[in-house]
């Protein structure tokens, strides 16, 4: 189905150039008596490789019919993902290649699956995931005045910036594709 490039949104899968791409951000934007264009960028689901392009306003282009599932991540072997099926309890395996933010994929998790023509093309974290602290070094006193933070390790080996009151052992949400902090779970 063509749409309207002025309708694209992050988070879509378009097939452009007889390449799947998924939009990571759009922009409209407009110079002096130029017309409008809308500058995308976008992810190649195939190759895993982010370009920029410029669309012209009014351009049409070929939206993909993808299923976005829900899956849990049952474990990881060598580059494979394993993902459980909870409905028929059928095993998949992906290969790493089409992964992204791999550090916020924990076994026993849920992981946002994106499945093309029957075939999964993207895995991703949720946007918010809760993780245990690891490591947090010791709040030092201060200028505090301007919202302090420190750097502190999560499960996963993941480092986010979080308040000074954040301690090893708290439980906190975390923006999985800002790599910040939320709030404590």
């Amino acid at each position: 189905m063509k749409i309207n490039v002025n309708d694209l949104k992050p988070g879509m899968v378009i097939d452009y150039k007889g390449q799947h791409f998924k939009i990571v951000s759009t922009e409209h934007m407009k110079m002096g008596r130029q017309s409008g264009f809308l500058q995308a960028k976008m992810k190649n689901l195939n190759s895993g490789s982010t370009i920029s392009n410029r669309f012209n306003g009014g351009e049409k282009v070929e939206k993909c019919h993808y299923q976005e599932l829900e899956s849990n991540l049952s474990y990881k072997d060598g580059e494979m993902f394993v993902f459980m099926d909870e409905e028929t309890w059928e095993e998949e395996r992906v290969h790493s290649d089409h992964a992204e933010r791999v550090e916020w994929l924990l076994e026993g998790e849920k992981a946002v699956l994106i499945k093309l023509d029957g075939k999964i093309i993207s895995i991703s974290p949720p946007n918010h995931v809760v993780r245990e602290v690891l490591e947090a070094p010791p709040a030092v006193k201060g200028n505090t005045a301007t919202g302090a933070t420190k750097e502190v390790v999560l499960e996963g080996d993941v480092k986010v910036q979080a308040p000074l009151f954040i301690n090893a052992g708290d439980r906190i949400k975390v923006d999985t594709e800002k790599y910040s902090y939320i709030e404590r779970a």
